[in-house]
């Protein structure tokens, strides 16, 4: 993403009112949404039993955090707002620690663990994992890059822990 490019998209969100207010859902509460499932989801999972698929759900997405924030750390990427010198469409605080993306991971992971569950629960929640990656990225708050890298490394972890 170019300077040029990253300025257009963020005045066309923010000159339309109603791709504004969707960005914003997909933004805020999407990411809620998905973090709020994961307590049901080990809820769900530990009164079927305390056995290897409620162990992994529980520690696959904090290795996969933990893995996440340690990259970010490494790379120390700053954020498309601070290299092209524009604010993000919604109020953030920080800089760097742009590559990969955190939200997009944990969404991705979780979605990952859903499958543990149900074909159906999964499925959904990796449409909106996928929905959230788009989000930050059209937000201004993460490159594609970020975003990609995050989604490849939670599905990933989640086919190797969860499914094969």
């Amino acid at each position: 993403m170019n300077d040029k490019l990253y300025i257009k998209m963020l005045n066309i969100i923010n000159s339309n009112r109603v791709a504004f207010t969707i960005l914003g859902v997909m933004y805020k509460w999407l990411p809620l949404l998905v973090f709020l499932c994961y307590p049901v989801m080990l809820t769900l999972k530990g009164l079927q039993g305390f056995d290897k698929s409620f162990w992994l759900l529980l520690c696959v997405p904090a290795g996969v955090l933990v893995l996440v924030t340690v990259l970010r750390k490494l790379f120390k990427r700053q954020r498309p707002y601070e290299i092209f010198s524009t604010p993000p469409l919604f109020e953030r605080e920080g800089k760097g620690d742009s590559f990969p993306s955190r939200h997009t991971a944990s969404a991705f992971i979780i979605a990952m663990g859903g499958f543990l569950l149900s074909i159906w629960l999964g499925t959904a929640l990796l449409i909106t994992a996928a929905m959230i990656g788009a989000a930050r990225v059209l937000a201004g708050v993460h490159y594609i890059s970020d975003v990609l890298a995050g989604a490849v490394l939670a599905v990933a972890a989640g086919s190797l822990f969860f499914i094969i």
